[in-house]
């Protein structure tokens, strides 16, 4: 059915082929649908799925995700000391140049998973330029990472699942120490301050220095966050 129906609907109809990239959303008609911005989230989501797509046999998935690649690489990235922005305008112009640790973590995993299929230098360099600004902007002085820079609202534990999940694919498909320090590092901060433990919950969200919240918003749990985080936490206790 995927291979048959929806790569094929998504690789044309997801694609901006005025602008180049995607589109940021399609209408009940299955046309592209104006948002107004595109999420750079996106790119990486397809990126991902092209490419994971190609390793189980979709052939054609390679040269989309090449496409989408390139895309993401000339419109939204900012350099190392911004990383990746967090939105587009519709032409692919930089509407929100916040370094947001959600989707440079979701860029991360892309080119994990890109570089399976395309191993070259320039792929392994911008992983580790990636890493580096999220070691370094979005690395908090204590403890963890923060959720934005600039930095406003709460801080988030969802961010670091995602950050986790890239680094694991990095370290798979490159076998680079710093992926997995960082995933270890992950790891240890999720059972000193990611989960309730008497609830056998994961919080959302956080004081600034990541002692769990303990105000009202100790009570905002989210059951999407929790149901990732119960099958993706556990099965690396072990790494």
């Amino acid at each position: 059915m995927a291979f048959d129906a929806a790569l094929p609907f998504w690789a044309h109809r997801g694609v901006d082929l005025r602008h180049g990239g995607p589109v940021e959303q399609l209408g009940l008609n299955g046309e592209a649908s104006e948002a107004g911005f595109k999420r750079v989230r996106v790119f990486a989501r397809q990126i991902y799925v092209y490419s994971h797509a190609h390793l189980l046999g979709w052939t054609a998935g390679a040269g989309h995700a090449t496409a989408m690649y390139e895309a993401m690489l000339t419109h939204a990235w900012q350099g190392k000391t911004q990383g990746w922005a967090k939105t587009l305008t519709p032409a692919n112009k930089i509407l929100d140049a916040t370094s947001d640790l959600y989707d440079n973590a979701f860029c991360l995993f892309a080119l994990g998973w890109y570089y399976r299929i395309c191993p070259r230098a320039d792929v392994l360099e911008m992983m580790v330029d990636t890493m580096e600004v999220i070691n370094t902007t979005l690395r908090h002085p204590k403890l963890g990472y923060w959720h934005q820079v600039p930095t406003s609202g709460p801080r988030l534990q969802n961010p670091h699942m995602h950050l986790l999940e890239a680094c694991l694919a990095c370290f798979e498909a490159t076998g680079l120490p710093i992926f997995d320090d960082v995933a270890r590092d992950v790891i240890m901060l999720s059972r000193r301050s990611f989960m309730m433990r008497t609830a056998q919950l994961y919080v959302s969200i956080l004081t600034m220095i990541l002692p769990l919240c303990l105000g009202p918003k100790a009570r905002l749990l989210s059951p999407a966050i929790n149901w990732n985080g119960r099958g993706f936490w556990p099965a690396r206790r072990n790494c």
